[in-house]
């Protein structure tokens, strides 16, 4: 079986000793991080690139590149393939039908995008666009149906009928 990095490293400084009391007295990573700082300052081009290719990091052109390179290593398809699934269901959450996004950073920053690609961990199929919440809510619930029953039943047995079940009148059977 192979070794983690941190076997290594450990294996490493058990035959070199000298080498690790040496590395380790010199200030270690913190050095290579000083030396960093002090070659390079606060200098942008040194840090994030050139004015010109900061601008390009915020423009439409580089957004739709960068999507269509993360839903091609990720899952597969191309940013055109994930337009026609997001016309495909009106631009909804396949679950909740929500609209709007609803991921919140602390930051400030914008979410990139309304829906996330929703697929099965264990076979890679792709099963829909989902909003953030419906998407982190069947990952906490490890995509176990009966886990999501058993919630469905917490929910309607705690709401004491006062739930309006609607669009969610579902059976609990399968």
């Amino acid at each position: 079986m192979a070794q983690t990095a941190a076997e290594r490293q450990a294996t490493y400084r058990k035959r070199h000793p000298e080498k690790a009391e040496e590395y380790k007295k010199s200030g270690g990573s913190r050095r290579s991080a000083k030396k960093f700082r002090d070659t390079h300052g606060s200098n942008p081009i040194s840090i994030g690139g050139t004015p010109e290719y900061i601008e390009y990091r915020k423009s439409e052109r580089y957004l739709k590149s960068y999507l269509n390179g993360h839903l091609k290593r990720k899952y597969g398809i191309t940013l055109d393939e994930y337009n026609v699934m997001f016309e495909a269901q009106d631009g909804k959450c396949k679950i909740c039908k929500g609209t709007v996004p609803n991921r919140n950073w602390k930051d400030g920053r914008q979410q990139r995008v309304t829906l996330f690609v929703d697929h099965c961990h264990a076979t890679g199929k792709i099963r829909g666009l989902l909003c953030n919440k419906c998407n982190v809510g069947l990952a906490a619930l490890n995509d176990d149906l009966d886990i999501l029953r058993s919630a469905i039943d917490y929910i309607i047995s705690s709401g004491k009928g006062d739930i309006p079940l609607g669009r969610h009148d579902i059976s609990l059977t399968t």
